[in-house]
This record gives structure tokens, C-alpha cells and sequence, in this order.
């Protein structure tokens, strides 16, 4: 159930950005209105001066914002990934990435490593525990222990390690892993205390 609950939140952040969108908007267009977000620029050019994309692209983009104060529209310009240079581990576009993610299949949970690991060793000869702090990645070594003497047999010899596992999502096309909850953390901070009060002042009666 990890999955569809990142996959909830990820669906509600995005939806708050297009019922921000909507409000922000006269009634006679908050049909058409939307939030977009764009990996590259819909005005880019080539060297000859022509445009690098289709026509659709810009008639989409200024269609969702058409009847938006102008400083709202240029807060939304300012905000796409296209303008960032690792678009995919920055708000929108890591929004974006994730969102898109989980829209079409699922969201792909892995076991990223344990925090605060506690080792318990338990041998004829006696009881070893050694605790450890901080985060261990998988594949790291969290514990290592010695006898005096000749080692007992593996038979007599019972290993138990304790701590807090922690997950990361893994997203097709992008490099590394996006921790859980410390991504969606980001991605909810940066909503309540960037986005919405940003936004607020633009919002139409009504």
C-alpha cells in the first residue's frame, strides 16, 4: 500500500496546482484553465529563427493561462522545468516526474536501507549487540563481530538486526532514487509555505 499512498499524495500536490490555476482564472475561462508544465520551451528556436516545436504546444500553454493577472502568468513561466538545470530533482519537475510516474503504472517502491540499526548476536558463548546511528545504505556493512577463541559452529550462532527501513521510488529515465517521505517532504513544503501564498493574492472572488 506504500505505493498508492505516495501515488495519492503526488495526484492531490499536482490537482492543488490546477485548482490554483482555476481560481486564478475569470469564470468564462476556468473550463480551459490549467497549470502546465513544460520540459522544454514551447518558443525555442533554431539557429534559422524557426520554432522548434508545434504550433499545439504554444496554443495549449497560452490557452491554460489566458485571463490570468500577467504576474501570476510569469510566476508559472519562471516555475517550468524547461528554465531549471536539473529539472527533475526541482519542485515542479520532480512533481511532474513522479506524478507522471504513478499515472501510468506503478509506482516502483524499493528497499533504499535501514536506519539506526541494532545487531544482536546470539552464540553459546554469550550475547554481542552493536548499535549503530545514522542511515546504512544497502550493501553496507552495519556490524562486524569477533570471538575470543575458536568461532562456534553457524548451527549455534543466531544474528537479528533492528532499525527503521526506508524506502525510495525508483522513476524510469532518471538517474538515482527519490527517498521517501524526505521527496515528498520537499514537495509539500513547497507548497504550503511557496506556492500557495505566492498564488493567493491572484485568486478571484467567487
Amino acid at each position: 500500500m506504500i505505493p498508492v499512498t505516495i501515488g495519492e499524495c503526488l495526484y492531490d500536490l499536482r490537482s492543488a496546482l490546477d485548482h490554483l490555476a482555476v481560481a486564478m482564472t475569470p469564470k468564462n475561462r476556468r473550463s480551459s484553465a490549467a497549470f502546465p508544465v513544460e520540459w522544454t520551451d514551447p518558443w525555442e528556436k533554431d539557429a534559422t529563427g524557426a520554432f522548434v516545436h508545434d504550433e499545439s504546444r504554444r496554443r495549449s500553454f497560452t490557452s491554460k493561462l489566458k485571463g490570468m493577472p500577467d504576474e501570476a502568468v510569469k510566476l508559472i513561466k519562471e516555475a517550468q522545468p524547461y528554465q531549471r538545470e536539473h529539472p527533475e530533482l526541482e519542485t515542479l519537475g520532480l512533481l511532474s516526474s513522479l506524478q507522471n510516474a504513478d499515472k501510468h503504472r506503478q509506482l516502483v517502491a524499493i528497499g533504499h536501507g535501514v536506519l539506526d540499526a541494532r545487531s544482536v548476536v546470539t552464540a553459546p558463548v554469550g550475547v554481542i549487540q552493536q548499535p549503530t546511528t545514522g542511515f546504512r545504505p544497502n550493501g553496507e556493512e552495519v556490524a562486524k563481530f569477533g570471538f575470543a577463541g575458536p568461532p562456534p559452529d553457524e548451527r549455534e550462532v543466531k544474528v537479528e538486526l533492528k532499525g527503521t527501513a526506508t524506502i525510495a521510488l525508483k522513476v524510469g529515465g532518471v538517474e538515482g532514487y527519490f527517498l521517501m517521505p524526505q521527496s515528498l517532504e520537499i514537495l509539500i513544503g513547497w507548497m504550503r509555505d511557496i506556492v500557495i501564498p505566492a498564488f493567493t493574492p491572484f485568486v478571484r472572488a467567487g
